[in-house]
């Protein structure tokens, strides 16, 4: 299951790499190429302190961000404990990104 989502992720354009993990950080599914260890930590990284942050200010559960450093650009999804995690293209538009992922996992598009 895993697999097929990070797999069909990983073939949009702007996608570079895909990765589902646990909050330990087991990659439990991949699709693109790259680093799918150091993905998955990245991801789980910033969810969680994203989470602890939001919990702290009361702003509710986390339910997605994006991190966006030198060289890396990611979007991360809670995905009901477990994080999804989608390492992007320097010039991926992120709201472009974001509408697609959505609308794919049965969520609708932002207008």
């Amino acid at each position: 299951m895993f697999d097929k989502i990070t797999q069909s992720l990983s073939q949009l354009e702007e996608v570079k790499e895909t990765v589902f993990s646990s909050p330990e950080g087991v990659v439990l599914g991949q699709g693109g190429k790259g680093y799918p260890e150091e993905t998955a930590a990245l991801a789980v990284f910033v969810a969680q302190m994203a989470s602890k942050v939001g919990e702290k200010l009361q702003l509710g559960k986390f339910e997605k961000g994006s991190f966006h450093g030198s060289g890396r650009r990611m979007l991360i999804y809670d995905m009901e404990g477990n994080y999804l995690g989608l390492s992007l293209k320097p010039e991926a538009s992120l709201s472009l990104v974001e509408d697609r992922v959505e609308a794919g996992m049965g969520g609708k598009e932002r207008r």
